[in-house]
This record gives C-alpha cells, structure tokens and sequence, in this order.
C-alpha cells in the first residue's frame, strides 16, 4: 500500500492531497511525523486523569495535524471533541464517547499505516 492507497481507504481524494503538499515525500514526511508525535499518547493520559484542559490542547494538535494532513475521518472526530472540551463544565460522558471515537479513527489509522510499512 502507498500514500494514495492509503488515502483511498479513508476517502480522501489524494490528488486533492498532492495539490496541497506538492510532492508525495513532502506527504508521507509529514504524515510519519504526525504518526510519531506524543500528542495521541498525551490525549490519552489526559482523558485518563480527566485532566480537560491538557486533553482540549492535545486533541486541538490532533486537529491541526489532521486537518493540514486531509486525514478527514480522524480531523472530523477530534474537531468534535476539540468543541466538546472547550465547554464549560465537560460533559464527561459526550467527552469519553469522543474520545472513543479519535481512538478508534486513530487506530484504523495507524493498522492502515503499518501495512504502508
């Protein structure tokens, strides 16, 4: 599987993609980057202690990453629980369900990373 394959399974159109980042090592750095960065791992910490305020940083970078990257499932679910956490009080139980939600769009992300590997 590439890049395209890999996009293709998310539904993401790759040429919209590589017209943004302009080349396909550009994209696969940047996605490697994001596939290493501490902040899924923080998010999960955060959730874990119901540290909100951490956790509302560590989704926000989540966000950005995906959004910049195009990965549109993973970006919808932390966009959601970006919003969640910026309320006051949390609802917990929204807050748990969304966080659900980026783990499990995180991990299909990353066994569909691993069979790029």
């Amino acid at each position: 599987m590439g890049m395209r394959e890999l996009y293709d399974a998310m539904g993401v159109e790759y040429d919209d993609v590589l017209a943004l980042l302009r080349r396909e090592d550009r994209i696969k750095l940047y996605f490697t980057q994001m596939m290493d960065d501490p902040s899924f791992g923080e998010l999960e910490r955060t959730m874990e202690e119901r540290d909100y305020p951490a956790a509302f940083r560590a989704a926000h970078t989540i966000k950005g990453m995906c959004v910049n990257l195009m990965i549109e499932p993973l970006a919808k679910a932390s966009i959601a629980l970006v919003e969640c956490l910026r309320s006051e009080p949390v609802d917990e139980a929204e807050a748990a369900s969304l966080y659900a939600q980026v783990r499990n769009e995180h991990n299909l992300l990353l066994s569909r990373w691993d069979d790029l590997l």
